[in-house]
C-alpha cells in the first residue's frame, strides 16, 4: 500500500515540472525567531494556577484578522491595561495585537473554528449550547464580521466537535458525538 501511494504521488509531481526545484518564497528563507512578538494579547480567565482550562485551541487568520477560540472569559491587552470580556473567541489584528469589537457570547468552550468559503463566515465547533443567547448545540456558523449567528445554519450534534475540515465546499466535523441534526451517524473506532 504505501508503495502504491509513492508511486501515486511521483506521478502526481511528475505532472508539474519545475514544481520541486523551485526555491521557496523569498520571505520564507529565513527562520522563525526564537523570541516571541511583544503585542499579541493574552486570554485569562480567573488566572494562573486557579484555572488550568484557559487556553485558545486554534487561530484563524481571515481577511486580514486573526480569530481565537478556546476555553477563556477575558482577554488582555498586550500591555495589560485593558482587559475585554470575550466567551471563548475573539479577534486582533496580526500585526499590531490590538483586540477589535468581535465579541459572540459563546457559552462554552469552542475547541476548532475554521473559515467558511465564502470569507465572510466562521464556522465554530465545541461543547456550547448557545452563541448571542440563542441555541447552536456544539456546532455553529458566525458572521465574521459582526459575531451574528448565521440563522441558515441549523446543524447541531448531541455531544462536542472536535475538529472540523473543509473538503471543497463541504463542512467535515469530527468528536464524541453520535448524532447530527438528530440523525444516527456512523462510528468510527481506532
Amino acid at each position: 500500500m504505501a508503495m502504491a501511494l509513492g508511486l501515486f504521488i511521483t506521478s502526481v509531481l511528475g505532472l508539474l515540472p519545475g514544481a520541486i526545484a523551485a526555491p521557496p518564497p523569498e520571505e520564507l528563507t529565513q527562520l522563525v525567531s526564537t523570541v516571541p512578538v511583544t503585542y499579541t494579547p493574552n486570554i485569562v480567565r480567573g488566572g494562573f494556577p486557579e484555572d488550568l482550562t484557559t487556553q485558545v485551541w486554534a487561530y484563524v487568520p481571515l481577511n486580514g484578522v486573526m480569530y481565537a477560540c478556546g476555553d477563556f472569559a477575558q482577554v488582555k491587552s498586550s500591555d495589560g491595561k485593558i482587559t475585554y470580556e470575550r466567551q471563548n473567541l475573539f479577534a486582533f489584528d496580526p500585526l499590531t495585537g490590538v483586540v477589535n469589537d468581535f465579541a459572540p457570547d459563546v457559552d462554552g468552550p469552542v475547541y476548532t473554528c475554521i473559515a467558511a468559503p465564502d470569507g465572510q463566515h466562521l464556522f465554530i465547533g465545541g461543547d456550547f449550547d448557545s452563541v448571542n443567547g440563542l441555541p447552536a448545540r456544539n456546532i455553529a456558523e458566525i458572521d465574521a464580521a459582526t459575531g451574528a449567528l448565521v440563522d441558515t445554519f441549523t446543524a447541531s450534534t448531541n455531544r462536542p466537535v472536535t475538529s472540523m475540515a473543509l473538503l471543497g465546499e463541504r463542512l467535515m466535523i469530527s468528536g464524541s458525538f453520535s448524532t447530527v441534526s438528530g440523525q444516527q451517524q456512523a462510528r468510527s473506532r481506532q
